[in-house]
């Protein structure tokens, strides 16, 4: 079976055997995915109750810990969305246990929110979260209803999702006229993933695939889409979330010092937000405008 880039088609020459998964790397653009690339849905299994219980530290006891410390690390998101639309129907894909649609909820700006999540575990917490007809399992139910979106946001998930071409052709027919749709993802660029090679921490069995900054940009222009705005971002976490993290995708040195200091520290340390330099790139995109200005996504699918 061929094994072309997505983005470029060109066949990969390197290949980056990390400690979780081996990452075809294109020689061209430098994209990087596994492979092979399976349907989304045979990556189900991997979003349990353990996955959440083991990576974020999740118990139904701790959750209002856990949301200060999903607070912290979605704030800046959010306040750069406010940048761009105030206000307005939204959309977050991928969106977990549902933090980032409940801190939108309360925010000022009155945003009409919704989400969609693969895993049935998270859905059901974020369905308790926000209520009835807000969460869905995917896209095809949101198209079926005709929904458009005002923005949609991508934070920490479009490196979760395989097939990048249905997700680009899908977020062309739920966005709304001047609709914006923001990305936090990790950017196989960075001098974080130049430095720690095969140690990166992103490199985990989750995580299908990374793009560089030009390679982002070349794989949205093939959909009508052009950026408006891209820089790389540190990623804002608690010291208790970071350790539980590491505790399960470890690192040498830095796992076992942070699990042996983490628990000296009172709790309103291990709450304090710390931003860490990981590889992250931010990325507003936004559907380019024809001559004549009217509507361009594609026709709603019946």
């Amino acid at each position: 079976m061929e094994n072309n880039c997505f983005v470029c088609s060109k066949t990969p020459a390197k290949t980056i055997i990390a400690k979780e998964v081996t990452v075809y790397c294109c020689t061209n653009c430098g994209t990087q995915w596994q492979w092979p690339l399976k349907e989304e849905k045979e990556y189900e299994d991997i979003y349990t109750e353990k996955y959440y219980k083991e990576i974020w530290g999740w118990r139904k006891e701790k959750d209002r810990q856990i949301g200060k410390s999903k607070f912290a690390t979605s704030k800046n998101f959010i306040k750069h969305l406010h940048n761009h639309k105030k206000g307005g129907k939204v959309l977050d894909i991928g969106c977990g246990l549902g933090y980032l649609l409940s801190f939108l909820q309360q925010d000022n700006y009155e945003y009409d929110v919704y989400g969609v999540e693969l895993s049935g575990f998270a859905r059901n917490i974020s369905e308790e979260r926000m209520g009835k007809g807000r969460v869905f399992e995917n896209l095809e139910e949101l198209k079926k209803k005709r929904m458009q979106f005002d923005a949609i946001l991508l934070f920490d998930s479009m490196e979760h999702i395989p097939n990048q071409d249905k997700l680009l052709k899908d977020i062309d027919v739920l966005l709304a006229p001047k609709g914006k749709v923001l990305v936090i993802m990790p950017a196989a660029d960075s001098f974080a993933a130049k430095i720690m090679g095969k140690q990166w921490i992103e490199y985990k069995k989750d995580h299908v695939l990374f793009y560089t900054k030009k390679a982002l940009k070349q794989q949205l222009e093939k959909y009508n889409f052009r950026i408006k705005y891209m820089r790389s971002c540190w990623k804002t976490v608690t010291l208790v979330y970071l350790a539980s993290y590491l505790s399960v995708f470890r690192i040498p040195i830095m796992s076992t010092i942070l699990e042996a200091t983490i628990k000296l520290f009172p709790e309103f340390i291990q709450n304090i937000p710390i931003s860490i330099p990981i590889g992250q790139m931010m990325v507003v995109f936004e559907r380019k405008e024809y001559k004549n200005n009217n509507y361009c996504g594609q026709v709603f699918l019946s």
